[in-house]
């Protein structure tokens, strides 16, 4: 009996679609019919699932896997996103303001435009993520891990950052006034045309090498506002 290649293909494309399915990551269509505003999504899998525009503001999605969703323009306001997978998810015009957001993972993700105004945002990781023009305004952030990320045009104005680490992140023309940040670690940052006001940027209990790198930086940047750095080493405004 001759056994051609294309048959072995079309066989071994059968057997993947066996053990596989279709598609490894494709959303629960029972998960998908019960979105809705405040729904109850707990462990619900959307991965991959194209929610464009919905509403799912007050929902709970706690351990909710929403890899790769495209979720753009979506209401997520006063959600629940506790140990959610965000992974690589578009996020792009969202809705998450006032939103409670711990221990999930944003990593790939893209939160462009994205508004997370008041939200509160609790051991994520935000690593690879592109957070462009994002509203992360009067937002708490702690313990959060964001390296290699991309917050040009962000607005920070009046969050609060501790024990978060910020390496390797642009922030080109962000605006960062009345930020507050303590024990962020800050090495190779961009902050070229940062937005800050008089006395209202503080770095408390970082060590003196980081304060002298984001010194020198807004130096460079020429900027003419005012920055405050607290070290032993330095104490210092410029005008």
């Amino acid at each position: 009996m001759k056994i051609t290649l294309k048959k072995i293909i079309v066989s071994a494309s059968a057997i993947a679609a066996i053990f596989l399915g279709s598609n490894a990551y494709a959303a629960d269509e029972k998960c998908i019919a019960k979105v809705a505003p405040s729904a109850n999504l707990v462990g619900c899998d959307l991965s991959e699932a194209d929610l464009r525009g919905k509403d799912l503001s007050g929902a709970n999605l706690t351990r909710a896997n929403l890899t790769g969703a495209i979720l753009i323009g979506v209401n997520l306001e006063k959600v629940n996103l506790t140990n959610t997978n965000l992974s690589f998810a578009n996020l792009t015009e969202s809705n998450l303001s006032r939103s409670q957001i711990k221990n999930a993972d944003f990593t790939g993700a893209i939160l462009l435009n994205a508004n997370l105004l008041q939200a509160n945002i609790n051991g994520i990781k935000l690593n690879n993520t592109d957070a462009r023009a994002a509203n992360f305004e009067s937002s708490k952030l702690n313990n959060v891990v964001a390296i290699n990320s991309q917050f040009d045009r962000a607005n920070f104005s009046e969050a609060t950052v501790t024990n978060t680490n910020l390496n390797n992140n642009s922030f080109t023309n962000a605006n960062l006034t009345k930020i507050k940040l303590e024990s962020v670690k800050l090495n190779r940052i961009d902050l070229t045309e940062v937005e800050l006001s008089e006395g209202n940027f503080f770095l408390r209990k970082s060590n003196n090498a980081v304060l002298e790198a984001v010194y020198s930086m807004f130096l460079g940047t020429g900027l003419a506002v005012g920055l405050v750095i607290f070290s032993r080493k330095h104490k210092k405004a410029s005008n």
